[in-house]
């Protein structure tokens, strides 16, 4: 069947783009021609991101000012092509789509219509309700399902949940990708069951098998967050490798420099960096896929608790019986961070979540209607 994802992929952001390869790849694996809506939100802008940049170099100040400006546009350009050409290679994308009306005017003709992964249903981050995200351009008759949707939260303001309920009851099936979804949906009457993150789809062996070569002779510690400031992640960071004997290595989007790293990256590809998940001897995390890809590749590692939303990132940790790895700056401990993890009941509680979540994809699809 012809299956179109509706998620979050644009805005340079390495989680959203594995999860939607992820959930791609698994559906074509089930016999499906997927194809990701490549819906590009007003928020995510970058031809505004360039203008801003260009009228920084132009504005009359210090060196250093058109300096940051300078380097950003060229990480803004540099990373929006390492992305657009990921999707080339790995994802088959409609045209852009820039507004809902847009949608409704030209809407895909495709036989399931899926709302993807990711913090879809989160007003904070799409500044109100994303209409898209809810499939509300799709004709009332065609088969609607969610895959891992998430609200990221856990509950609604009281302003949106009479317009969710609404948008959700013309779903055929919905799955959340956490415990606190299922409460929110609960709550208007909607039922809904968790299921794992796409990344979790594809097992270790199979991401490995589309991974890069990396060539690395050190042993290194990763450091992967999309918090803005690092120097806490750091500090941690380098208590745990000083006692493992490890170089720290950093995933940084921005400007920033840091002290007391070895080496920094800023323009990867998304498999790329998940070559230097697996290669790490040590992962400290502070994001959900970054928790995520580390329990996946069956990593060392620690969850430090980001600035918000982090329901979502505990009940990960819940599901696999690992909450002992997350901590924030009150509870960090360094001997209970360099307790070993012993994956053995860990990828038996992945394998048997894995199944249960292919399991969903195959009854909501063979479920469309006739």
């Amino acid at each position: 069947m012809r299956i179109l994802i509706v998620t979050m992929h644009r805005g340079n952001n390495y989680g959203s783009a594995l999860q939607v390869y992820a959930l791609s790849e698994t559906l074509k694996a089930l016999g499906h021609n997927p194809i990701v809506l490549d819906y590009i939100p007003s928020r995510i802008n970058f031809k505004l991101g360039v203008k801003l940049a260009l009228k920084s170099l132009c504005r009359i100040g210090p060196i250093r000012e058109k300096y940051d400006a300078l380097r950003g546009l060229m990480i803004l350009i540099s990373s929006k092509l390492l992305y657009d050409s990921f999707f080339r290679k790995n994802i088959n994308l409609t045209k852009p789509y820039y507004s809902i009306d847009a949608l409704k005017k030209d809407c895909p003709q495709v036989d399931i219509y899926m709302t993807g992964s990711d913090q879809v249903w989160n007003s904070f981050h799409n500044r109100g309700i994303e209409y898209t995200f809810y499939l509300d351009f799709v004709p009332d008759k065609a088969t609607k399902i969610a895959y891992a949707a998430s609200f990221g939260k856990e509950c609604l303001d009281e302003w949106e949940i009479p317009e969710t309920k609404r948008l959700l009851e013309r779903y055929q099936a919905i799955s959340v990708r956490e415990s606190s979804a299922v409460n929110i949906l609960g709550k208007m009457g909607i039922p809904g069951v968790v299921v794992l993150d796409p990344t979790f789809l594809l097992s270790k062996d199979e991401w490995l098998r589309r991974l890069p070569l990396l060539k690395v002779k050190e042993k290194y510690l990763l450091i992967y967050s999309v918090e803005p400031n690092k120097n806490d992640l750091i500090a941690y960071s380098r208590l745990i490798a000083d006692k493992l004997g490890l170089k720290i290595y950093l995933v940084e989007w921005g400007l920033r420099k840091y002290s007391g790293v070895d080496k920094m990256f800023s323009l990867l590809s998304p498999l790329k960096l998940l070559s230097y998940f697996y290669n790490a001897s040590f992962v400290v995390a502070s994001s959900f896929h970054g928790t995520a890809l580390s329990i996946n590749m069956n990593k060392q590692f620690v969850s430090i608790a980001p600035s918000k939303f982090n329901t979502r990132v505990k009940s990960l940790l819940n599901l696999v019986k690992l909450d002992q790895r997350y901590f924030d700056k009150d509870t960090f401990q360094i001997e209970t961070a360099l307790m070993p993890i012993d994956y053995t009941r860990v990828n038996a509680i992945l394998l048997e979540q894995r199944y249960d979540s292919i399991s969903f994809l195959k009854t909501a699809i063979n479920s469309k209607k006739g």
